[in-house]
């Protein structure tokens, strides 16, 4: 059987590694959705096994530049499992929570077209960052200058590398740092490491200095009208092993799709 294809457009430039602007994707086997259960490591196991194989012409994924990543990885998931996914909560701003002020928060599922979620692009003709640069006189303690990267597919396979304990939750934002005031680190425990020992308020500059200077590619939340009042609400939608999980009723709103006349 004939797996469903799209042709799939970058949002970075990538000539100077041999990936062409526009690529082939395909829907993915059962075979490789058991490979994917098997791994303990989405990510690891979309970079290293699965991409590689739906990618047509095929491609180094590794040099992929994160947003790209995730922009495969919706279109993967749709041309595999549908455009729809449930979220199990979500949020309505404009609904009067049990305190009498606006905001609440409710536990019920609200399925969600994936194709209606945001893509930050830069305007026309606006080059897209690769890196950037954060000065000492920026720093509230931290006397050194650091020297940021956009993170490839290569540095997010760090993202589970063997760090100090309480050093987890630095492993994406070190694996962005490229040098300390000229001096790179030998490994990803060691930026780390590094991050670990800062001030509070000199890791939340590098933190928020990176999702500012990074801000394209596909957004974590998408907005809908509410059910129950008609203001504005909203879901989180993160991109993990849930959400290669479609219910019941997403695939039957599928199956509603494609048996529809095409417009």
């Amino acid at each position: 059987m004939a797996l469903m294809n799209e042709d799939h457009e970058f949002l970075y430039d990538y000539s100077d590694v041999g990936i062409p602007q526009t690529v082939t994707v395909s829907g993915y086997t059962s075979r490789m959705e058991k490979l994917r259960l098997s791994s303990d490591n989405l990510h690891q196991a979309m970079i290293k096994h699965i991409l590689p194989q739906v990618i047509e012409p095929k491609i180094d994924v590794r040099k992929l530049y994160e947003p790209d990543y995730f922009l495969l990885l919706r279109h993967l998931r749709i041309l595999t499992w549908g455009p729809f996914w449930t979220a199990q909560n979500w949020i309505c701003t404009d609904c009067i929570n049990e305190a009498g002020s606006k905001g609440k928060f409710y536990t019920e599922p609200r399925q969600i077209d994936l194709t209606t979620i945001g893509v930050l692009r830069p305007d026309k003709g606006e080059e897209l960052k690769k890196a950037f640069v954060i000065k000492p006189e920026e720093f509230m303690f931290c006397n050194a200058e650091v020297k940021m990267h956009l993170n490839r597919c290569q540095d997010m396979l760090f993202y589970t590398a063997k760090v100090d304990k309480g050093d987890e939750e630095f492993r994406a934002l070190g694996a962005a740092i490229a040098s300390v005031s000229d001096t790179d680190f030998v490994d990803i425990s060691e930026a780390c490491e590094w991050l670990g020992n800062l001030m509070a308020v000199d890791e939340e500059l590098i933190e928020r200095r990176y999702k500012e200077e990074f801000n394209v590619g596909l957004q974590k939340r998408v907005e809908f009208k509410c059910p129950k009042c008609g203001g504005r609400a909203w879901a989180y939608v993160p991109v993990n092993d849930y959400y290669f999980r479609p219910t019941e009723e997403d695939l039957k709103e599928w199956k509603t799709l494609l048996a529809a006349p095409k417009k």
